[in-house]
């Protein structure tokens, strides 16, 4: 999947919907400070943004989800494409993820209904911006909750289930297919 190249044009935009998210009632599910609770946010919306672009170049026609559901504070999904859910994550980081790292999608956010979950990584650093790969939600159900990072030793905010980079299906055109929005 391309790069993001334009990170700096995204980062005020994302910081603004960060915020406003806040101000909407946005759950602090990690107990975080202030200042974290909006970087997160803001990492979120930096790769929710950046898919956006991509399917905007690739005149894939989508819904967006902007709206904060009352009960649980967050959004229910990050885009529709077709009839699918799409929720979008991204790690930060400063190398190019290899399929033996793993990642971790929190266990309490798995109540929601999605089809796909789309894996990203941001190098703040040096503003570079791709997306990695892509697995169908209910897989995610299959794999461990843990604590720790497996591969990378570090405690996760909240339990997630995890699974290896290399597992995720990196053909970003099967994706399309199976939303619907790409015929062969």
């Amino acid at each position: 999947m391309r790069s993001y190249a334009d990170y700096n044009s995204i980062l005020p935009v994302a910081e603004e919907r960060a915020r406003q998210m806040i101000a909407a009632g946005l759950y602090n599910r990690f107990g975080a400070t202030d200042e974290d609770r909006l970087m997160h946010a803001r990492l979120g919306c930096i790769g929710e943004l950046a898919f956006k672009d991509i399917l905007d170049m690739r005149h894939i026609p989508y819904f967006l989800d902007t709206n904060i559901d009352e009960e649980h504070h967050t959004d229910n999904f990050d885009f529709k494409i077709g009839e699918k859910k799409i929720d979008v994550k991204v790690a930060k980081t400063t190398r190019q993820p290899m399929p033996e790292w793993t990642f971790g999608y929190p266990q309490q956010q798995t109540y929601r209904e999605k089809d796909y979950i789309i894996i990203g990584w941001i190098n703040p650093n040096n503003g570079f911006m791709a997306f990695y790969g892509w697995m169908p939600f209910e897989n995610i159900l299959n794999y461990p909750v843990v604590e720790i990072n497996s591969f990378a030793n570090y405690r996760y905010y909240t339990p997630n289930h995890e699974f290896p980079w290399g597992d995720l299906n990196t053909d970003f055109n099967e994706l399309f297919r199976e939303t619907g929005v790409i015929q062969d």
